[in-house]
């Protein structure tokens, strides 16, 4: 769960294009002829991508497990006056009233999802929330990205305000790369609080996530190489796919 890194979450990510994402998201729509009245956004973070939705007219369920998330999209909603409902609830469980026309899962929220029976359960909840020809749309940060690419590196920011580190190692018999998070979060007296996470991704590969969207009866239709219309390559680093409840 996201704790300290909620209170700073958009300040660190302040060059991810929400605007290009939901560009994306009404180009899938688009392509496979549905305009879906009612989106729900699993593991909805702070709520960008969401409220960006808004704009273009989508109403919009968020769905988090992180109370200091949701508390931020809340805020970002009420200062845009944007209509947004949120509920805290993990994507492993969630519960909605009725169905809907879209569920999105952007920003590697599901490698978050590291048993391969939960990742099942996640999907047959999926299908039982979506309208019948219903898409599911959805990223993952790729098994190069998690095995490759991130362990053995160190990452960090500094500013007046947060410091942070971000050390990567990979298990490969579990398929998890880990992530400790060291932050250093100013008091505004010229002390600097310091807080750990650690969070766990696993690596799904192409071919699980199609056996399982198969097996949680949902009919697999596309991957491509992040928020693009090409295919993933051997150095893909998020993959992004779309799947559809059956009519």
């Amino acid at each position: 769960m996201y704790i300290t890194l909620a209170q700073v979450y958009d300040k660190l990510t302040w060059d991810i294009d929400y605007e290009a994402m939901a560009d994306h998201v009404e180009h899938v729509f688009k392509s496979c002829r549905i305009q879906p009245s009612l989106v729900l956004d699993l593991g909805c973070g702070s709520g960008s991508l969401a409220l960006s939705l808004i704009s273009r007219g989508f109403d919009l369920i968020g769905v988090d497990n992180s109370p200091e998330m949701l508390d931020c999209a809340s805020r970002k909603a009420a200062s845009e006056g944007k209509d947004l409902l949120l509920l805290l609830q993990d994507v492993r469980s969630f519960e909605l009233y009725g169905t809907v026309g879209a569920i999105l899962a952007t920003m590697d929220v599901l490698n978050y999802v590291t048993d391969k029976r939960q990742m099942l359960k996640t999907f047959r909840l999926v299908r039982n929330y979506l309208d019948p020809g219903g898409l599911f749309l959805f990223d993952l940060n790729s098994p190069y990205k998690l095995s490759v690419l991130l362990p053995g590196q160190t990452f960090y920011h500094v500013d007046d305000e947060v410091t942070w580190l971000w050390n990567s190692t990979y298990d490969r018999r579990r398929a998890v790369c880990t992530f400790d998070l060291t932050f250093f979060l100013s008091d505004g007296e010229g002390r600097f609080l310091r807080q750990d996470e650690v969070h766990e991704e696993r690596a799904w590969r192409e071919d699980e996530i199609r056996e399982l969207l198969g097996r949680a009866g949902l009919d697999f239709l596309s991957v491509c190489d992040g928020f693009t219309v090409h295919k993933p390559g051997p150095e893909t680093e998020r993959l992004f796919f779309v799947a559809r409840r059956p009519m």
